[in-house]
């Protein structure tokens, strides 16, 4: 089966599509999910009657009403991003139907694991084994890593996923995270019990990839192991820690992204207990999580604070950040 980025769109509104697609992309966002869902509308005009290059109210309520089994915010994800093709075609003097968007539905309370839950996490994820002849035998190699960085270091597990071995500065103990969100850069320093694990696991997997180029390989090393599956390690091994199904009418329970959030609320909590001033540091840790500025950390800091009376502090530390931290040098 070919990837998404490998698939063409056949519409009559493919051109207008893939214009989208790269204007985006070259403001530094993946585009990824909207690429999925921009799919899925040309194959539906490509297979339909609809497909006569006009982008009109017709057309728009036959794709916003098509019957699927999508909840409610994964159908404004998929209006959405038809939304925007009308307003890029418009933007280019064509014109097009823009719908009015769905609401979002309120998302549930978000639960956190405690580091007594984590402890049961990883030695799950530890004890996992793929099959010793299988093509992927070196993958029970890499899961414990990589959700070990998204805790430790707070990364993003597309952070992960996606480096390369070149960016590891074993000297300096630091890893270079490139074209993140927003297309940034930024260097993260490894503290000495994650670089050694790192280090050895960097000895094995050399024993299988010679000369590789990724950190986490996939089935072999032409391309990373993908964020998708890396979080479908985390549900499987969620549902072993629980015993039990990972919905509940009221509470959302965690994907791998929550060990992100687990390292801010780990690390202000210890700060707190220790008596740190978060005046001076919180404008570091926005730094290391890879935020433009403290306007979208505290925004990011507010899903999260109202749990964690730690948290509540960080609106009181909104000292200036000097401008040197955000910038980025090669060195």
């Amino acid at each position: 089966m070919k990837k998404l980025e490998e698939k063409e769109f056949k519409s009559h509104l493919a051109p207008y599509i893939n214009g989208l697609i790269d204007e985006k992309r070259k403001l530094g966002y993946s585009y990824n999910n909207e690429l999925f869902f921009l799919w899925r509308f040309d194959r539906f005009l490509y297979e339909s009657h609809y497909d006569t290059g006009i982008l009109d109210k017709e057309v728009m309520e036959a794709w916003c009403e098509i019957e699927t089994s999508e909840c409610i915010n994964s159908r404004k994800s998929r209006i959405d991003a038809t939304i925007m093709l009308a307003k890029y075609m418009i933007s280019l003097s064509v014109d097009a139907y823009v719908p009015k968007p769905i609401k979002k539905q309120p998302r549930p309370i978000p639960y956190f694991p405690d580091r007594k839950d984590l402890n049961k996490l990883f030695s799950v994820v530890d004890s996992w084994v793929c099959k010793p002849q299988g093509r992927y035998s070196h993958i029970s190699l890499e899961y414990p890593i990589i959700l070990r960085m998204c805790y430790c270091l707070g990364l993003r597990v597309s952070e992960c996923t996606n480096l390369k071995c070149q960016d590891i500065d074993w000297e300096r103990k630091r890893i270079l995270i490139t074209h993140s969100k927003g297309d940034k850069h930024r260097y993260v320093y490894l503290a000495d019990d994650l670089f050694e694990l790192i280090a050895e696991y960097h000895v094995q997997m050399d024993y299988i990839f010679e000369a590789r180029t990724w950190l986490f390989p996939a089935e072999s090393d032409s391309s990373p192991i993908s964020s998708v599956s890396a979080s479908k390690h985390f549900r499987n091994s969620w549902r072993q820690v629980q015993g039990r199904e990972l919905k509940t009418e009221d509470v959302k329970w965690p994907t791998i992204h929550t060990l992100r959030n687990c390292f801010v609320i780990h690390l202000i909590t210890k700060w707190t207990e220790e008596g740190r001033d978060l005046d001076t540091m919180v404008p570091y840790l926005c730094r290391h999580l890879g935020h433009r500025g403290m306007q979208e950390s505290y925004y990011y800091f507010h899903q999260i604070d109202k749990q964690f009376p730690a948290l509540q502090r960080l609106f009181n530390a909104a000292g200036k950040l000097p401008k040197e931290i955000y910038d980025y040098e090669k060195d």
